[in-house]
């Protein structure tokens, strides 16, 4: 997962990461629903 201000989406698409964020707060939203993902659940608590 990758993001911030100096990042960008054509970045994200160049390096081939999982995930491209635009700030903290949507990279913790993203994080939650991969591990989510990973246990088979589908509601973010």
């Amino acid at each position: 997962m990758v993001g911030g201000a100096p990042l960008n989406e054509e970045f994200f698409t160049a390096i081939g990461t999982d995930d491209y964020c635009r700030d903290d707060a949507g990279a913790v939203e993203t994080a939650k629903e991969h591990v989510l993902c990973k246990h088979n659940r589908t509601k973010v608590d």
